[in-house]
Parts: C-alpha cells; structure tokens; sequence
C-alpha cells in the first residue's frame, strides 16, 4: 500500500447525536489523495500514518501550514531576549 503517492488520512465517525460534533476519528493511509478524498477523510500528510506526530502536532500545522516561518520568527525573538 505505501508508494510515493501513499498520503495518511483522518476520518472523524459519524456522532451519536446529530446535534453534537463528532469526536472520534481514525486515521488510516491511502493509496493516494483522491482515494483518502472519496472516503471522506482530511489528508494530514504525504507518507504512511503512524509516523509522524500527535494528532494535537497535526492540528497545529494545519492551522498554519507555513509553520516553519512561524517558528523562524519565533526562534529569533527567544534569542533576542
């Protein structure tokens, strides 16, 4: 299954409740984005799951997906102070 266009996917499962946001998710790797997009799940990376970071490390680069000038920028001001 992994090859160069093997990307990991999360999934959050339907809730309980209609009136409640789902919670639970899983993460599984696909054969490609197309593959991981039909089965309704947010492509989080390039490459297999399971190795790479937290899934609390991967909301953080989503929201800020330029997160190495973000941490350039903030390397520099720890250093000047």
């Amino acid at each position: 299954l992994v090859g160069s266009d093997t990307v990991c996917g999360l999934r959050y499962e339907a809730a309980n409740n209609t009136d409640e946001c789902p919670t639970d998710y899983n993460m599984f790797t696909y054969k490609n984005t197309d593959e991981a997009k039909r089965d309704g799940a947010v492509v989080t990376h390039t490459g297999a799951c399971g190795v790479c970071s937290t899934t609390q490390d991967l909301a953080a680069y989503m929201r800020t997906p330029d997160i190495l000038t973000a941490t350039k920028h903030c390397s520099k001001l720890s250093l000047l102070r």
